[in-house]
């Protein structure tokens, strides 16, 4: 999925699945931009530089957000962006929950030059949240598990979006 070459900037944003994705960074060297303050509790590869955006901490998604959040990412480019989303819609397109974490996805999306990589579950799949985070024609990669319905990739590639069903680890 990500093939990060040397001193690449990865944006990614709160939440327990883009947590795993940081953690599977481990062994690249990259420069990792976030605002998922759970990676504090990783053990990060010392070649990697960590960035961690201030902000206010929310609890519940163990992230940062707001305008210290955004003024952080002001001047800061990537050339990978991964985002955790609550629901992908072939009408919608890509949905948050939380206000104030789709400001910090925009924001990330804006910023970045490169690939913008959505890493959702297949119950986040054909669902609709309250916030739009992005249209699908800015996404270049859905991340997905073995239970996402085929027909339903199969439609999203329609649009142009790739799509990745990582296989069954058990």
């Amino acid at each position: 999925m990500l093939h990060s070459s040397e001193n690449e900037t990865v944006f990614a944003d709160g939440g327990s699945t883009t947590l795993e994705v940081i953690h599977h960074l481990r062994g690249k060297k990259a420069r990792i931009v976030t605002n998922n303050a759970a990676c504090l509790a990783l053990d990060l590869d010392p070649q990697q530089e960590l960035i961690l955006l201030g902000g206010d901490y929310r609890i519940h998604s163990k992230s940062l957000v707001g305008d210290l959040t955004l003024s952080g990412l002001h001047g800061i480019f990537s050339s990978i962006t991964v985002l955790g989303i609550n629901g992908v819609s072939i009408k919608k397109g890509c949905t948050s929950a939380v206000s104030t974490e789709t400001s910090v996805n925009k924001a990330m999306i804006e910023n970045s030059s490169g690939k913008v990589i959505i890493v959702a579950d297949h119950t986040k799949m054909n669902c609709v949240s309250s916030f739009l985070t992005s249209p699908l024609s800015r996404i270049d990669m859905i991340v997905t598990d073995w239970l996402t319905p085929l027909a339903f990739c199969e439609e999203l590639e329609a649009t142009g979006v790739q799509v990745v069903r990582v296989a069954d680890e058990a």
